[in-house]
């Protein structure tokens, strides 16, 4: 029984072990704007200007391969029509701007 009872106080003498704070870890709160995008595989395609009809087809069909394939890292729907208008200039841009700034 002495063994016990010294086993005992032994314990109660000894340091108290408690969790330390540090061992939880704190959660961590990632806004969107911070968050780490995914980087984009393909090149931004050439900018179209509305002057040659002829290369709509091919501008649009680069144009929907990059929002499909770099979606993720241009970001939400939003972004990805302004992507999309900022790959514009001249009167194609002009053409397309009163529904974007709509959007």
């Amino acid at each position: 029984m002495a063994s016990i009872a010294d086993r005992i106080s032994h314990l109660e003498e000894g340091p108290r072990l408690t969790p330390a704070a540090s061992l939880v870890p704190e959660p961590q709160i990632v806004f969107a704007d911070q968050a780490r995008r995914v980087k984009p595989r393909l090149l931004d395609l050439e900018r179209y200007n509305g002057g040659k009809s002829s290369q709509y087809p091919q501008f649009a069909g680069i144009l929907r391969a990059k929002l499909k394939i770099d979606g993720p890292a241009i970001g939400n729907k939003r972004e990805k029509v302004w992507y999309a208008f900022e790959r514009l200039t001249g009167s194609a841009a002009s053409r397309v701007y009163p529904w974007v700034d709509t959007y």
